[in-house]
Formats: C-alpha cells, structure tokens, sequence
C-alpha cells in the first residue's frame, strides 16, 4: 500500500510540474532582431543610452559594465552601438501595507542601433516590466549583438 500511495504521489507530482511549465512557456524577454550588425572586435564593444531616466541609465550601464561593453550617457562620437528607448513610460504604484514600498513598472520600446551604418539590429517591446525584467530583455538584445564580434 505505501509503495502505490509513493506510486501514484511521484505521478501527481510530475504533473503538478508539468502543468505549470505549460501555464508560463515564454516566460523570458522576446527581443526582435531585425539585421545582423557588421562584424566588430573587443575593443568596439561601446555603447551610449538614449532616452532613458537616470535611473535605468545607470541600471544599464552597470549590468553592460558586467560583460566589458563601454557605456556612455551621450554620443561622443566614439561608440559603435547606441541603445535607443523610443518609448519609456514609467507607472509609480505604493503599497499601502504596514511598510510601504513603491513599485515601478516600465511600459515602452527600446532599440539598438549599429551607429556606423545607422542601422536598426533589435527591438525589445515591453509591456509592465519590473527594472530587472526591462535590464533582462536588454542583456537578451545585447548578447543577440555580441553574435557578430569577431
């Protein structure tokens, strides 16, 4: 009798998982890639943001610090890409509860542009993301770029 109840316990299980990876099956960013960007090296892995508040400017640069890509907050002339928000909404929410938090969910576009050629290579739409889901679907759009270094 126990080793059916462990039987039929290790099936309910394995459906109990299995339905839940059905209930969220694209759960990452979908960042559109619309060209390949020409073929760069190490040394041109430099970018400026466009468009962004201070806050998710700094957000990331930080994270493209963490894979040795120069990020400015303007064009110097010197960059290779350039990280464009064509549209940034930010909606403030506070909780109410005994300690308040306030929360930010960012609602827009963004675009990477190879700045030698003016050419569009990614596009990462976004619809109430938190700052670490919004830096995700960059990072996602990055690595799609750092495809074509050299």
């Amino acid at each position: 009798m126990k080793i059916v109840k462990k039987v039929l316990l290790g099936i309910f299980m394995l459906l109990a998982f299995t339905s839940c990876s059905l209930l969220f099956p694209n759960s990452g960013p979908e960042v559109t890639t619309i060209s390949t960007p020409a073929p760069f090296t190490r040394a041109q892995r430099s970018a400026y943001v466009e468009g962004a508040t201070v806050g998710v400017e700094k957000a990331i640069r930080s994270k493209l610090l963490q894979r040795n890509w120069k990020v400015s907050s303007r064009a110097t002339g010197n960059e290779t890409f350039a990280i464009v928000f064509d549209q940034l909404n930010i909606d403030k929410y506070s909780d109410g509860g005994f300690i308040s938090s306030t929360y930010y969910e960012y609602t827009g576009y963004v675009s990477i542009f190879d700045v030698r050629n003016n050419e569009r290579l990614c596009v990462y739409n976004f619809t109430k993301e938190s700052l670490g889901d919004l830096l995700e679907g960059i990072e996602k759009a990055v690595i799609e770029v750092e495809k074509s270094m050299r």
